[in-house]
Formats: C-alpha cells, sequence, structure tokens
C-alpha cells in the first residue's frame, strides 16, 4: 500500500518523474539517498525549477553563495551555509518571487598556490621554482578543474537549488575583467592609492598574508621550532644588551643604556632608542645620543611615552622601524628613518655592514650575539613567555617588512556603512552587533 501511495504522489503535478529505481514492491532495508535523491536533483535542474522566473509580480529575491576555495572539498561550515541559505531561497520561491541563487568557487590564489605546492612536494618537485610560471599554473588549473569539480558535485548531493547555469569562477574572463575594471575606476577616482607601509611578509611564501593568516603561538619559554625549510631556531628567550651612549666630550665610552629583545638580529636596523619622558632613571638622557653596538651608527635617544612602558624591562627600548609595527609608528611620531635588513628571502641584504650580508636572519642573530659578546656588550639570556607570530599557510616566522602596497581609502564607504546602521535603513541582528560594527568602521585605517 505504502509503495503504491508512493508511486501515485509522484506521479503528481509537481513531481511528475519516475526517479525511483526499484520497479518491485520490495522496500529496501534501509534508505538509499542515491536511488532518490539524485535522480530527483536532475529533475529539478531539467525543469528549470532553479531559474528564476520571468513573472515578477510577487516580487524578486536574489543573493550569491559564498564561493568556497578550491583548495580542496567542502566541510561541515560549507554544508550550514549552504543550507541556510537554501531554506532562504526555498521560502521566497514558496511565496511566489522570482528568485536567483548564484553559486560560483573562489581561486583562493595563495591558499591554492600552497596546496598545489605541497602536492608538488610529494611527487619530488621542491618547489613552484623548479617548474617555472607557466608549468606551474598549468598544475593549478588542473587542481581547478579537479577541485572545483568536486565542490560542484558536493553542493549538487547537499541539495541546494542553485541557478548552474550562472556558476562563476573568481578568475574567469568575465570576473577578471570586472576587478581590472573596478581597479582602474576606483584608482582614477583617488580611492585606490600606493604607499610604502608594514605587512606581514612570508619569506618561505613569498608573499605578503592579511592579519587574519597570521597564527600567534604562544610559546611560554624557551622553544625550539621547525620552519618550513626544516631549520629549527631557538625562540622565547630574552636577550638583554648594552648600548653605548656618545660621549658628550668626544672622548672614550663610559656609559651604556641596558636594552632587552627578543629580536638582536634587527639591531641591525635600529634608528633610536627610545625612553618615557617621565622615567626619573632617564632624564639626564634626554636628547642624548647612543651608538648602535653594530653597526656604528649614532643614533638618537627620543622619549615616547606611547611605545615605553615605564613597568617593563629595563624602561628602555630600541627602536626598529622597519621592522616592527609599534617601531614604525614611533619612527613616524619622531621623523626617524626606517632602515629595512631583510629581503624578500629573509636574508640580510646590502643596508647591513658587509659581514652579514646574504646571511639568512637566524643565522644573522648568531652572528651579531657573537659580535656583542665580543665587544663586552652582551649582559644575559634568559627564557621569556612571548606570542610568534606564523604563517598559518605555511609555519614560516612571519617577518614584518617596509613595502609598496595598494591599499583602499576607507574612510567614506565606513561613514556611509555607519549611518546606514544608525539611520536604521539597515538592520542588525542581535542588536549588540551594532557596537563591534562601529568600533571596526570608525577606526581610522587609511
Amino acid at each position: 500500500l505504502a509503495v503504491a501511495l508512493a508511486r501515485r504522489v509522484l506521479k503528481c503535478k509537481h513531481t511528475q518523474r519516475p526517479f525511483l529505481a526499484r520497479q518491485n514492491s520490495n522496500l529496501a532495508n534501509a534508505y538509499e539517498p542515491k536511488e532518490v535523491e539524485g535522480g530527483l536533483y536532475s529533475w529539478w535542474q531539467d525543469k528549470g525549477y532553479f531559474k528564476p522566473s520571468e513573472n515578477k509580480d510577487q516580487g524578486s529575491f536574489s543573493m550569491v553563495l559564498p564561493p568556497p576555495n578550491i583548495t580542496g572539498s567542502l566541510h561541515l561550515g560549507h554544508a550550514l551555509t549552504a543550507t541556510v541559505q537554501d531554506v532562504l531561497v526555498r521560502w521566497h520561491r514558496m511565496k511566489g518571487a522570482s528568485c536567483l541563487w548564484v553559486p560560483g568557487t573562489d581561486h583562493a590564489g595563495i591558499a591554492t598556490q600552497t596546496v598545489v605546492e605541497r602536492q608538488l612536494q610529494s611527487t619530488g618537485i621542491k618547489s613552484r621554482h623548479d617548474l617555472g610560471r607557466e608549468e606551474f599554473v598549468s598544475k593549478i588549473w588542473d587542481w581547478k578543474e579537479t577541485y572545483g569539480n568536486q565542490i560542484v558535485s558536493q553542493l549538487m548531493r547537499t541539495g541546494a537549488s542553485l541557478d548552474w547555469d550562472m556558476n562563476a569562477f573568481t578568475l574567469d574572463k568575465q570576473r577578471e575583467l570586472a576587478v581590472r575594471v573596478a581597479f582602474n575606476k576606483l584608482h582614477k577616482d583617488g580611492k585606490i592609492y600606493r604607499a610604502q607601509r608594514l605587512v606581514n611578509w612570508c619569506p618561505y611564501l613569498q608573499s605578503v598574508i592579511s592579519d587574519i593568516e597570521v597564527d600567534h603561538e604562544q610559546v611560554e619559554g624557551r622553544t625550539y621550532l621547525t620552519l618550513p625549510t626544516a631549520q629549527r631556531i631557538e625562540v622565547g628567550v630574552l636577550y638583554t644588551i648594552k648600548y653605548p651612549l656618545k660621549p658628550l666630550d668626544g672622548g672614550d665610552v663610559t656609559e651604556h643604556l641596558i636594552v632587552s629583545t627578543t629580536r638582536p638580529e634587527t639591531i641591525i636596523g635600529d634608528t633610536a632608542l627610545a625612553i618615557h619622558p617621565e622615567d626619573d632613571r632617564y632624564k639626564a638622557f634626554h636628547g642624548r645620543q647612543a651608538i648602535n653596538p653594530i653597526t656604528g651608527r649614532v643614533i638618537p635617544i627620543v622619549t615616547d611615552n606611547i611605545l615605553v612602558d615605564i613597568t617593563f624591562g629595563t624602561g628602555v627600548v630600541k627602536v626598529t622601524p622597519a621592522h616592527d609595527a609599534n617601531d614604525f609608528s614611533c619612527a613616524e611620531r619622531h621623523g626617524l628613518p626606517a632602515i629595512s635588513v631583510f629581503d624578500v628571502h629573509g636574508k640580510i641584504n646590502e643596508n647591513a655592514p658587509e659581514n652579514f650580508r646574504k646571511m639568512d636572519r637566524f643565522d644573522a642573530r648568531k652572528l651579531v650575539m657573537n659580535i656583542l659578546t665580543e665587544k663586552d656588550l652582551f649582559v644575559e639570556k634568559k627564557s621569556h613567555a612571548m606570542a610568534i607570530a606564523r604563517c598559518s599557510r605555511t609555519n614560516d616566522i612571519i617577518e614584518p617588512m617596509l613595502m609598496y602596497q595598494w591599499f583602499l581609502d576607507t574612510k567614506e564607504l565606513a561613514s556611509d556603512a555607519v549611518h546606514a546602521v544608525r539611520s536604521g535603513e539597515i538592520s542588525m541582528h542581535p542588536q549588540s552587533a551594532k557596537q563591534d560594527w562601529y568600533n571596526w568602521l570608525e577606526r581610522d585605517q587609511r
């Protein structure tokens, strides 16, 4: 009876397709989704049920599926997003609206490059540079075909009622043209500009990465980490050293300031020492000069109540503007030069003394400490809790680098977005999210 009833229902106007594979009266012992869902989804597509209707009397509704990265197969988070959106679009269809839900996939440039390189390494190819640009790009497109198609298949299996005739890829010709046109217009309008800023540079990946792609790994003290190059480095250590002061009378050095640092290799790029203006211990040093213990460069001692915490360490801070965000801000406040001492490969560049050039940054750390020890400027080395910035893609140590990058001036955009919520044009749920919205958008991020 149940089978006869099911067949009668399946022949009704809106489900008129014989998608049950079994033609006998014996029901399977367990539900077999492939026998029902695969055929049903194909039938929905054949009937054009996922396409917007020409009749818009009941209104229209459209949205875009957040394009999944082609770095691999979908996970539960993707399934959740697709399900929520599918509920919305089906609800609007039931209300009679003309609905369009656009599918697509994201090329995920850096992430895809990383997984493809990993795959190549498993076959004995060390890096993309061994293949050359053209062949490596070809491998990326092969990856896209494999995993892009797999993602489409997975979305279909969830029953997501997407209009597959609208399927897009973020690097297809139409999207690429749209990006170029938008970039040119924004640049012409003065919204996009180029500026030298500190960025998160991954030497192994040879790329800038965003803040959200940086993992901050907490270490409680002296620890050894392995980098993607198989190099083992010591972290979680605080080095205390002496900076000679330039004599007031031009004679021999007799005074020093004590400084602690977790990165002695950056001493090469130091352009100042900073003290707190209200620290009584150092009031006699206001306006004095110090000597960089590695390069011999004479550097100023500046007073800065933002960079320096009187209660932390010795109360004296080395300033390396080209390789630390806080130091860069200090340099802007005091007009200090920013001297970059690392190249894009994480090696010491031509701005350093000759005996350091082309040396790996962590090997340079050892040489710096050897020189300081020889000059009797090394005080101590002790275990120290700290956070290590690592690339989420490669696990390499992130190097803050001063580079020219393209930026979008968001002031006007942010102001409009804030006004839209404050005026009620856009509603937010829950209401508590509003404050996060304002806090983020009202910051000066130019």
